[in-house]
This record gives structure tokens, C-alpha cells and sequence, in this order.
């Protein structure tokens, strides 16, 4: 991102801890967040990251195919989205330490596929009821739309209740489409809708971020391509 913005995406994002690992700092210029302004912060980015997963889940149990590598990142990355929440001990706490366990001791009991299989399944039937509950009590912010395109095949409306519906053709999973290969075929062939609890109402912060993310990711289609912006992937998708 452009060293003008470095600042305000500080301000309006919660990763930071950056270390200068080449060339002149720069003028340290700190823009603080009030308690009210942090918690509402992590919250919304809590919410979008709880959501994406959600999405990543029910698109897995969709076409039959498990990405391993992601579901064992996305898995762990899920603990420090219910403590920005202060959810301590839930239903899913259980299911995540069982998979950070997997992560553990991979290399001296590697769990076999029916275990995995058996742990998704579980999971993502728990996973759904709760994030319902999160959804009920922290409805996802943003702005005013009829329709938001989170993927080139899939479209989310406000709805009282997270649900997501396909359309489409399934391919048959075979092995010469393993991986990357099957999933972006199945994409051409399947479109989804998703229902989620919105709200367009929130703290200014929230607000302005989005406006903020917005010019940046104007900025850097025009003078940085192929670069993202730091944000969450939903909110990178509807900006």
C-alpha cells in the first residue's frame, strides 16, 4: 500500500505489530482508537473472517472435496475471532482445539482420512447453528445495497438466518481434477446464493473503514496491480 495510507489503514485495520525490515522509517504519526472504537473494530472483523469461513465450509461440503492445507489454517485462525468476540468457552471450542491438536501431532499421528472426514462433518453442522447465534447478536455490517457479489459465482442478500444455496451441475470428483483443477471447473458450473443477517447501521469507524478501504483499493488497482489490499477477504471482495 502507498505510504500516505500506511497510517489510516493502522487505524482502521486491527493487524499491526510491522517491522521495519528495509529502508527509512517512517514519521511515527499514531492515530488512536478509543475502547468503544477497538471493540467495535473487532468485532466486524471477527464477524467477516467467522463468515468466510463459513463460506469456504459449506463450498467444501458442496463439491466433496476437502482443501486440507486451508481448512487446518482457517481451522486455528477461528480461536482469535471468538476471543476478539470474548466467546471463551463455545460449542465449536471443543471441535477447534480437536483440530489443533490434528496440527500438533501431525508428523507423529497423522489422523486418517475418515477421521478428518468425520471431524468436517461434525463441525460444519455445529458451526452453522452457531454462527446464527453470533449473526443474531452481531449482524454483519455494510453499506447499503440490494446485492453484494462476494465471488464471480455467488451473490449475498440480508436474511433473517445464514443459509447458502447452490445452483448448478456437480461434476463427478475424479482424480485427474483433484485439487485447484476441480474446484475452479465446478465454479463454472455452480452459482450460490447466500442469506445472511446484515445491518447498515454501525459506529462511525466502521463506517469510515469502508469508505477508506474503498479509495485504497481504488488507489492500488490504478498505480499498484496485482497488489491487495490488507483487509479481511470478504470486505477485499465488496470494496
Amino acid at each position: 500500500l502507498s505510504e500516505d495510507k500506511y497510517i489510516d489503514n493502522q487505524y482502521y485495520n486491527i493487524f499491526s505489530n510491522h517491522h521495519l525490515m528495509w529502508g527509512e522509517p517512517l514519521p511515527v504519526i499514531e492515530r488512536t482508537r478509543n475502547q468503544s472504537e477497538e471493540s467495535a473494530l473487532r468485532i466486524q472483523t471477527a464477524v467477516e473472517f467467522l463468515i468466510a469461513n463459513y463460506i469456504d465450509i459449506k463450498i467444501q461440503k458442496e463439491y466433496g472435496i476437502i482443501k486440507l492445507r486451508a481448512l487446518l489454517q482457517h481451522m486455528k485462525g477461528i480461536l482469535y475471532d471468538l476471543e476478539y468476540l470474548n466467546e471463551i468457552n463455545t460449542k465449536i471450542h471443543p471441535h477447534l482445539f480437536e483440530i489443533k491438536n490434528f496440527i500438533i501431532q501431525w508428523f507423529e499421528q497423522t489422523p486418517s482420512e475418515k477421521k478428518i472426514k468425520d471431524w468436517f462433518f461434525s463441525f460444519e453442522e455445529l458451526f452453522e447453528e452457531y454462527i446464527q447465534e453470533i449473526l443474531e447478536k452481531y449482524p454483519l455490517y455494510l453499506p447499503l445495497r440490494e446485492n453484494y457479489a462476494i465471488l464471480k459465482n455467488m451473490t449475498m442478500k440480508n436474511g433473517s438466518y445464514i443459509h447458502i444455496k447452490r445452483n448448478g451441475v456437480l461434476l463427478p470428483n475424479i482424480s485427474i481434477l483433484a485439487g485447484r483443477t476441480y474446484f475452479k471447473l465446478q465454479h463454472k458450473f455452480n452459482k450460490f446464493n447466500l442469506s445472511c443477517p446484515l445491518t447498515h447501521e454501525a459506529s462511525p469507524i466502521i463506517k469510515d473503514r469502508f469508505d477508506f478501504l474503498i479509495k485504497m483499493k481504488e488507489y492500488n488497482r490504478q498505480y499498484l496491480p496485482n497488489f491487495m489490499t490488507i483487509t479481511t477477504s470478504i470486505t477485499a471482495k465488496l470494496i
